[in-house]
């Protein structure tokens, strides 16, 4: 019993530690790429600032839920938890479009956010079953294909890479939300999964920049040699 009381703590605290990684990345990872946007200049890189410093902002949200005690003040931390990993997942979206020279539907987008917020209010209050995490799949599995298609038709193994992991993150959202409707998946820890896509996301988002300045750098060149 010793045994498994010390292996038990000592995985609370690897996953503790893993957790709070992830919540410091996810911040300096939004000014790497705001620091990157003041160099470049690109509009992409901007957008995926946006979307890693909502994601902290999720973060910080869910730590709050966690040290407050039940009340009013923590439904409002739960919603905004929720709203912002969807807002997160917009960014993402409006960050790829932008990366494969597409415009953006911004009233598509501001309609998204305004669904999410409800829907978060909604879930947290008891009144939807299903979390807003299974439109943050949904956007995610768009964000993914988005890249899938980029990476193919530019022949580019980094934007391939991060199609695949954003379908992946997608997926694993999805998961956890149909996790109580399924038999199999009940009682399995799967949130701890969802730091893998993040952590090769943000490896492949640097490769996808520095591919797509090669690229930039060699459309320029041509078009100067013509």
């Amino acid at each position: 019993k010793c045994l498994e009381r010390c292996k038990g703590s000592i995985e609370l605290e690897t996953h503790a530690t893993v957790v709070l990684m992830v919540r410091i990345s996810t911040f300096l990872l939004a000014a790497f790429f705001l620091y990157l946007y003041r160099q470049k200049r690109q509009p992409y890189l901007l957008a995926w600032s946006v979307a890693w410093f909502l994601m902290s902002l999720h973060f910080i949200a869910h730590a709050g839920v966690a040290l407050f005690s039940p009340g009013q003040g923590v439904l409002w931390y739960r919603t905004m938890d929720e709203w912002f990993v969807a807002l997160s997942a917009l960014a993402f979206y409006c960050a790829a479009r932008l990366y494969v020279r597409l415009t953006i539907p911004i009233r598509a987008v501001i309609i998204a956010a305004v669904i999410a917020a409800v829907w978060s209010g909604a879930h947290v209050r008891g009144i939807a079953s299903v979390t807003v995490g299974l439109g943050v799949g949904l956007i995610f599995l768009l964000v993914g294909q988005t890249f899938w298609q980029e990476g193919r038709r530019q022949e580019a193994r980094a934007d391939v890479l991060l199609g695949i992991t954003f379908l992946a993150w997608g997926l694993l959202f999805i998961v956890l939300v149909l996790q109580p409707r399924l038999t199999v998946l009940q009682g399995a820890d799967l949130v701890p999964m969802l730091c893998l896509p993040e952590l090769f996301t943000c490896v492949l988002m640097v490769m996808s920049v520095y591919e797509e300045e090669r690229r930039r750098v060699e459309r320029n060149m041509v078009a100067l040699s013509n």
